[in-house]
């Protein structure tokens, strides 16, 4: 009896505590907004949407470098006021690694090295970002076996040749957690780190529709 009036208190809690709320953005970021197409997802896609372009004749293209831009935030007024800096530094660093992890064995060059032609540049914007309350959702865990509060992610991601700045690939996209992803929901930002592996592969899904100069890739 207890354990039920427990559980109803959390769950009370939660409807205060809210959940995930993202959603598709414009930012104007990406140049051809208006020709982005959405990726079927099937059932799941009330949690995670991505709506991307390609240039038609990609598989003609090639290209010999990949540039990793910063990740830059141009978020909402909530987003703004929850988002710590430590956390922004940390988000960044994860979406960068994810990105290293995805595209091992392409020719990734830094700003630094300076960029010599024929090399893509992926520009990323995280446009939207909620955490989730970690102790709740263990707490929930606990009591009646599922997470309830999470967070999401959404983001804008446009890839352009660096040195003509035509626009070649581009998507924009959404992912939010479920009460189903329970290692997501023990950190404040499982959820959104769980979008931001979800953007990496799909960067690598873009730029494998090109023709890779230089690329050392493993066999799959």
């Amino acid at each position: 009896m207890k354990k039920i009036i427990l559980s109803f208190g959390l769950l009370s809690l939660f409807m205060v505590v809210g959940c995930a709320n993202q959603q598709l953005t414009n930012t104007g970021r990406i140049a051809n907004a208006d020709n982005l197409t959405e990726v079927d997802f099937g059932e799941v896609s009330k949690h995670k949407k991505i709506q991307e372009y390609i240039v038609p004749d990609a598989a003609q293209r090639s290209f010999d470098h990949i540039v990793l831009g910063p990740i830059r935030y141009d978020m909402d007024a909530d987003s703004e006021e929850e988002l710590e800096e430590k956390d922004r530094v940390k988000l960044a660093e994860y979406f960068h690694k994810q990105l290293e992890k995805e595209l091992e064995g392409y020719p990734i060059r830094k700003q630094s090295e300076g960029i010599p032609d024929n090399s893509y540049y992926v520009d990323i914007t995280v446009t939207g970002i909620n955490g989730s309350a970690a102790w709740l959702n263990i707490l929930l865990t606990a009591t009646v076996a599922l997470p309830f509060d999470t967070g999401g992610i959404s983001a804008e991601v446009s890839i352009y040749d660096y040195h003509t700045k035509e626009e070649v690939a581009a998507f924009r996209a959404f992912r939010e957690g479920t009460m189903f992803h329970l290692l997501g929901g023990a950190t404040e930002y499982g959820h959104a780190e769980g979008g931001i592996q979800l953007y990496a592969q799909h960067i690598k899904s873009l730029l494998e529709k090109f023709q890779c100069n230089g690329c050392h890739l493993k066999p799959e």
